[in-house]
Order: structure tokens, then C-alpha cells, then sequence
């Protein structure tokens, strides 16, 4: 009730043995009653009218997504869900007139099971009448678009591709759609919509076409985010659109789309969004391991979830290897000699204090089909700092620093 200078927490609590079962995904406060709420996730529907002291259950639906009509706060659209991994659940799209407390399922033309997993909504803000609905498949690529003109008596699929969820230029299978999944109606045109996955798209005729807008390639010389998008918004105070991904919260003027061709030629085509990194300040980084040098006392290696592993020498930061950072050492002897790894087991190697690293998991046989854990232990041997031990499905021992391997189990 400050502006988020103190917390104290509300009646909705749960079983935290219950893990994602408690898993809150949208809280809707009533614009004209603050006592008024909604909140929402796996958990189903909850509403409170008195200011979250207490709760009651409306249903116990897995909600994925709920969100509110800009001129009727009483108007609510959510969507369910469908969870493969749990076979559980329902996809599906719902509609209330009363702040929540009664729905009614729209026949949007999703299929229930088996089909769609996610499904994030979003609303038109100048014709509220336009909802779009935006829907992952069994495999978290892009299922379909679906939109109504009409307040959700009459749904169309606008498109099923390309596959606006995939990793590069939408031509492969599968995706992260369960992950990372966005949508958002341009504030002055509903038919201009963007969408976030992995990377950036957008269309101007209602999702029948579609155009990237933005790749990750990892380099600050591109006009691009952090993959990953969980959020767009437009805040009409200051009119600009905002994106929250992997890396924090980027925000720009405009999102310019790009050509029709620039899917094709993702990794070298120039996209002409200008976006601003907001995120510097923020304590919002999750870093998995952390290696000291002993020679130098105060350097360090450390991995990032989903941002690179990162250097500290002399006081300065630089990144290194991209991904998701993860296990990292420096040669307690040698401290030009640093390994650093990201996701699944792929280690690298630098001779030259962090300059240039090559990889040394590739040194383990392929015919060997060995498996990692997402974050792969490895360490040197307390003794002789030149021995490596990496533990995949089986042990492996480098004797000469990662040029080859030996299996040991």
C-alpha cells in the first residue's frame, strides 16, 4: 500500500510441498474498487472482496493466462490449460461479465487435449471487441493464432506458421512455447500485433502474415533483445513498449518489423528497433557456479542462468561463451588457464586468461553418446591441477587439461 516500500503477506498461501501447484501467474485488481481481486494460476481462479485478507475458489482450472477489458474492468478473458508432461488439464479460452466470479468457455476452436498446451491472450485496446489468443503446441512450437472481432461469440485461426516460436527463422519443429510465451495488441491498431518466444515477431494484417522483429544473436552491435520474451506491454504514459525477457527489460519507441526476408537472413540482417537495456541496477541476476583464482585473489569466473559466463579481472567484467553459464575454474597455478561450460555439458578452455576459450568437451568420443545433466560438475585434481575429472553418464579423466579423455566408469 506504499509503493511497494514494505510487503506483508495476504490470505492466499499455500503448500509449498505443493511446488508449480502453487505457481501464481496474473493478480487483476478492480480499477474502481482496490479490494476487488483476482488472482490466478495452476492453482485455478481466486477472488477476494476484501483486499486479499481472504479468498474463494471460483475453480480449480489450470489457468494459464487472464486479462482484463481496458473499458469494462468487470469484462475478464482467461485462458486453461492442457499439460502434456502431466497429462492433465484442458486448453481452452473463457469469458465473465462479474470481475470473476462467473465464466462461460468460448468456442474458440482449441482443441481441449492433446493439441495446445499454452495459451496467452491479449486484448485490443482500441477496439476491445479484438482478442487475440496465442497457442503453443505438444512440442512448444507455434500451434496457432486465434482472434475474435466480436468479444468472443465468433473465433477465426488467423495462421499455424511460420513457426514463430522456433530458435531461428521459423522454418524448424518445436520451440519454448510453455516457457516463454507473449502477445500484444499495438494500443492505435488492432490488427498489429507482437509476439514474443524465443525471439521477436510481429504482423500487420491480424496474424495472417508474419515478420521478425528481432533475433538474439548475443552481440550488443545488433539491434536486438535478450531472447526469451515472458512479457511485452505498452505504457501509454510514456509511450513506449516495453519487453521483459532473459535478460532483464529493454524498452523502445516503436518496434519496427522487419523485412520479409529477414527470418531467412536472421543472423546478419540489421533490425531497425532501437531498443534501451533498463535493466543495469537491477539485482535480478541467478548465477549457478563461481571459480577463485588463486593466484590472483579477487578474479573469478561465474555462470549466469541464461547470460553467459562472466570474468572479473583487475576489477573488470567481461562475457565469455555464450548460453546459459554454468560451471567455471581457474588453474589455481596458472591463471591464464580458465574453463567455463554452458548448458548440458559443453566445456571450453582458455590458455590466454579469458581472451579466446575452444572446446574440450568434444574430446570425449561421440560413439560414446554420453548425456549431461544440465549443470555438468567438473574439477581439477586437488594435487596435480592439470588432471580434469567431467561426470556425464559415466566419469571421464583428462590427464593434459582436456585434450583427451579417459573413461572411468
Amino acid at each position: 500500500t506504499n509503493g511497494g516500500q514494505s510487503w506483508e503477506p495476504t490470505g492466499l498461501a499455500f503448500d509449498q510441498t505443493g511446488r508449480d501447484g502453487s505457481l501464481t501467474r496474473r493478480v487483476i485488481v478492480h480499477p474502481e474498487n482496490g479490494q476487488r481481486l483476482v488472482a490466478a494460476g495452476l492453482f485455478g481462479i481466486k477472488t477476494s472482496e476484501d483486499g486479499g485478507n481472504t479468498w474463494n475458489t471460483i475453480t480449480d482450472e489450470m489457468i494459464w493466462d487472464i486479462e482484463r477489458h481496458p473499458d469494462d474492468p468487470n469484462v475478464l478473458y482467461a485462458s486453461t490449460a492442457y499439460v502434456r508432461n502431466l497429462d492433465a488439464g484442458s486448453a481452452g479460452i473463457w469469458k465473465s461479465t462479474d470481475f470473476g466470479q462467473n465464466w462461460t468457455e468460448l468456442e474458440a476452436g482449441i482443441p481441449a487435449t492433446g493439441a495446445a498446451q499454452r495459451i496467452e491472450l491479449a486484448i485490443s485496446p482500441s477496439n476491445p471487441d479484438y482478442v487475440y489468443a496465442l497457442a503453443c503446441s505438444m512440442n512448444r512450437g507455434f500451434y496457432g493464432l486465434f482472434r475474435t472481432t466480436d468479444g468472443g461469440d465468433n473465433w477465426e485461426e488467423r495462421s499455424d506458421s511460420p513457426n514463430i516460436l522456433h530458435w531461428y527463422s521459423g522454418s524448424g519443429s518445436g520451440g519454448q512455447g510453455t516457457y516463454d510465451l507473449t502477445i500484444l495488441v499495438h494500443p492505435d491498431d488492432p490488427d498489429r500485433i507482437y509476439t514474443g518466444g524465443i525471439n521477436l515477431w510481429g504482423s500487420e494484417d491480424g496474424g495472417l502474415t508474419w515478420r521478425m522483429a528481432s533475433y538474439w544473436a548475443g552481440s550488443p552491435s545488433r539491434q536486438s533483445i535478450h531472447a526469451d520474451q515472458h512479457f511485452l506491454a505498452y505504457n501509454p504514459l510514456d509511450n513506449k513498449f516495453y519487453a521483459c525477457n532473459d535478460g532483464g527489460v529493454s524498452r523502445a519507441d516503436e518496434i519496427v518489423l522487419g523485412s520479409e526476408d529477414a527470418a531467412q537472413n536472421y543472423n546478419t540482417y540489421s533490425f531497425q528497433t532501437q531498443w534501451e537495456d533498463i535493466a543495469g541496477g537491477m539485482q535480478i541476476s541467478s548465477f549457478y557456479r563461481l571459480g577463485l583464482s588463486r593466484a590472483n585473489p579477487g578474479d573469478l569466473i561465474t555462470g549466469a542462468q541464461d547470460n553467459s559466463t562472466w570474468i572479473k579481472q583487475n576489477g573488470n567484467w567481461k562475457s565469455v561463451i555464450g548460453g546459459d553459464g554454468m560451471e567455471g575454474l581457474i588453474h589455481p597455478e596458472n591463471p591464464d588457464i580458465i574453463y567455463g561450460s554452458y548448458q548440458y555439458g559443453s566445456i571450453a578452455m582458455s590458455i590466454n586468461g579469458g581472451d579466446d576459450f575452444f572446446t574440450i568437451s568434444n574430446n570425449i568420443p561421440a560413439e560414446n553418446n554420453e548425456r549431461a545433466a544440465w549443470t555438468t560438475p567438473f574439477m581439477l585434481e586437488p594435487g596435480n591441477p592439470d588432471v580434469l575429472y567431467v561426470a556425464y553418464t559415466n566419469l571421464y579423466r583428462s590427464p593434459n587439461g582436456g585434450s583427451s579423455f579417459q573413461q572411468l566408469s
